[in-house]
């Protein structure tokens, strides 16, 4: 048993496809080299993708049909149109959304069948994964075009998150789409969504920033303690 540690370098393209290749020879009849015949030893090549963040890896083994075509959300700013990638994450494509609200994704099929389903989800916690409750959005069968929901949980804090959408032929594969694992035919691409309270101190929830919303803060004011401290509205550490 071998053990090797893998060590991307510095200024290769994110979410990009490499060839990562193994082979084992037997030396004394054989020089160690990546290519060329050997008398003896084995060769395995493995394709991966590297992602800094840690996202789960999505495989298709067709890449020939059905695919994301064209992503539209007016409302959070995300318009984009593409080809069949098997997998592309569009990190320069960032909607922005609110606490609470909920947005419409307009998503074409490049080549639509009827036995096709399509899926989007968030990773609203942050841990990597698209599993958790809560986390897949929306799912349509069919071959489109097709309107999902993102609805933002009330309570999602400011910041950045992860969003896939997921379309495959669900006849072909024979079962519902899952973020993760490989699929027959499709194609899985990833977004990024800004989360932005666009009234972060109505602590009442009435819709205003008042004099209401003063009574929590005066009892909280002063630096925060423990893990909560949901009157600090800029974030600093301090209730002021």
């Amino acid at each position: 048993e071998y053990q090797f540690t893998i060590t991307p370098p510095d200024g290769i393209t994110r979410s990009a496809w490499y060839r990562l290749r193994a082979r084992i020879v037997d030396t004394t009849v054989d020089s160690m080299s990546p290519c060329g015949i050997l008398e003896s030893g084995s060769v395995v090549d493995l394709t991966v993708v590297y992602d800094p963040e840690g996202y789960c890896y999505t495989r298709v083994v067709n890449a020939e049909y059905e695919h994301i075509a064209s992503v539209d959300i007016p409302d959070a700013g995300i318009s984009r149109t593409s080809g069949q990638d098997i997998y592309a994450h569009y990190p320069e494509d960032v909607g922005t959304v609110a606490p609470g609200e909920t947005y419409t994704a307009n998503i074409v099929n490049g080549y639509p069948y009827e036995g096709d389903e399509i899926a989007i989800y968030a990773d609203w916690n942050g841990d990597r994964d698209f599993e958790d409750p809560g986390e897949r959005l929306d799912v349509a069968d069919g071959g489109g075009p097709y309107t999902l929901d993102i609805r933002v949980p009330d309570d999602q804090p400011d910041g950045r998150v992860r969003m896939r959408i997921r379309l495959h032929d669900r006849d072909a594969w024979g079962s519902e789409v899952r973020p993760c694992l490989p699929l027959e035919f499709g194609e899985t691409e990833d977004y990024e969504l800004e989360v932005v309270d666009p009234c972060p101190a109505d602590f009442n929830n009435d819709g205003r920033t008042d004099a209401a919303d003063l009574g929590p803060i005066l009892a909280a004011w002063g630096p925060c303690t423990g893990t909560s401290c949901p009157f600090d509205a800029n974030h600093d550490g301090i209730v002021n």
